[in-house]
């Protein structure tokens, strides 16, 4: 993030993804095509509430802290992003995304392990190309991280879409 003008902006100002900085009514009535109205669309469609992530704990350095809580924050906006709902197999393939980008752990445990609550089926469409394509998803958006989405919700989603998924 440092080596990012966006993501230093990101660190600079600690932005969050929940109230007050992130009024959910606000979002409900932006215009239907919206990244915020999607956003709000699939809070509200999966009886989410953006305030219901919880605070990072056990880590002690406040700025990694931040961005560990910031990923968990924007962790529904790439659901939205990649119009991906809440299935476990759609979950799955956010976190392969994830996992390419972020190479966190968690992330990639979730994707390798998480797999084995599917049928056989879908785990084999998941490994041979669902997977494989949100690896090259990842490797030619921009880093998630860096992504200033508040700053976006007022934008059209397909606007949206192509500035962050291809920056390549």
């Amino acid at each position: 993030m440092t080596q990012d003008s966006v993501g230093l902006q990101i660190l600079k100002e600690k932005p969050r993804i929940r109230p007050p900085y992130v009024d959910i009514e606000e979002l409900r009535a932006l215009p239907v095509n919206t990244l915020g109205r999607k956003y709000a669309y699939y809070m509200d469609n999966n009886a989410f509430e953006i305030q219901e992530r919880p605070l990072v704990k056990h880590i002690g350095d406040i700025e990694l802290a931040y961005i560990y809580q910031r990923y968990k924050e924007i962790h529904d906006l790439l659901h939205v992003t990649f119009e991906k709902d809440v299935s476990v197999y759609e979950e799955l393939e956010v976190k392969w995304f994830e996992f390419q980008q972020l190479e966190l752990a968690s992330a990639g445990m979730s994707a390798l392990v998480g797999s084995a609550l599917l049928p056989p089926q879908e785990a084999w469409q998941l490994f041979t190309q669902d997977g494989p394509n949100m690896i090259k998803e990842a490797k030619k958006a921009k880093f998630c991280m860096n992504v200033y989405f508040e700053k976006h919700f007022e934008q059209d989603f397909q606007e949206f879409k192509n500035y962050f998924l291809n920056n390549y």
